[in-house]
């Protein structure tokens, strides 16, 4: 669950967090806000199996670096871990929207 993601980070304060959209309880969007917040220099990768444009938006708004879709592909969650290292968002856009 998110709340336990949460307790683990403030136990750990990581500088990745790779966050799924779907979760039983609050959902990773919902949560994104507290963990930017909580962890404002953690980069954080949403992941989720129900990409579409407006969750692309919601995690680039949210603060996420890159909104990827599951199942992952090996290029883009590297160029995404490429970008987290280097604080630098990745596209949000169409380009990783495999839902069609």
């Amino acid at each position: 669950t998110l709340e336990e993601g949460l307790a683990a980070a403030r136990a750990d304060a990581p500088d990745l967090i790779i966050l799924d959209v779907r979760m039983p309880g609050r959902s990773g969007l919902e949560g994104l806000p507290d963990l930017r917040r909580e962890f404002p220099d953690a980069a954080v990768i949403v992941v989720t199996a129900y990409h579409d444009r407006e969750t692309s938006q919601r995690a680039s708004q949210g603060g996420a670096l890159a909104c990827l879709s599951k199942p992952l592909d090996i290029n883009e969650l590297e160029a995404a871990l490429a970008g987290a290292e280097r604080n630098q968002p990745l596209g949000h856009g169409d380009e990783t929207d495999r839902s069609s």
